[in-house]
């Protein structure tokens, strides 16, 4: 992810294909689609009041066929975040999102919902349930548990590892991910 702010609550953002690994089939290995979006802060927290800022992006189709949905992709994310203390915190996120599968355009609902604590020297780590909520195509909502570890190298440049696990039949059994965040 790379994050570009242009203002002190506005960033462009620009998310590189991931190389992605199935494996239970090979076939579906490959690159995923890349994201131009932006995220903006709309209010601070205050109170009992969460900080929220609003996100968008648009997947371009320019990943492996068996990955791609072969159209651009909006969607629309809300993020609360609210500070309970200099060691806990709360985030969610509630999104929608025009995809595609086999063919048909449907739209997509997922929200999550963690806990992230601050570990000192520059390193924090988080619990989060997240889900997919489709309203076509199927009709299979995916539950997950994920946990990982954030490492701030810098003020502009973040580390990040996650590892998780399928809460229902429809979920991947095991997932990990690595990623790399910089803000110019």
């Amino acid at each position: 992810l790379i994050r570009i702010g242009l203002t002190d609550t506005f960033e462009m953002r620009l998310e590189w294909p991931t190389q992605t690994f199935i494996h239970r089939d090979t076939k579906n290995n490959g690159l995923k689609d890349l994201a131009l979006g932006f995220k903006t802060q709309i209010s601070q927290q205050q109170g009992w009041i969460p900080q929220f800022s609003i996100a968008g992006r648009l997947f371009i189709p320019n990943g492996d066929k068996k990955l791609s949905s072969s159209h651009v992709d909006p969607e629309l994310q809300t993020i609360l975040s609210y500070v309970l203390n200099e060691r806990f915190s709360l985030f969610g996120n509630v999104n929608v999102g025009g995809t595609g599968s086999q063919n048909k355009r449907f739209a997509q609902f997922s929200s999550s919902l963690g806990l992230g604590a601050n570990l000192g020297n520059s390193l924090s780590a988080f619990i989060e349930y997240f889900g997919f909520y489709p309203v076509q195509a199927g009709n299979r909502n995916l539950h997950s548990l994920q946990t990982g570890l954030v490492y701030q190298l810098t003020h502009h440049l973040q580390l990040d590892a996650r590892v998780g696990t399928g809460l229902n039949r429809y979920a991947d059994d095991l997932f990990t991910g690595a990623g790399l965040s910089w803000r110019f």
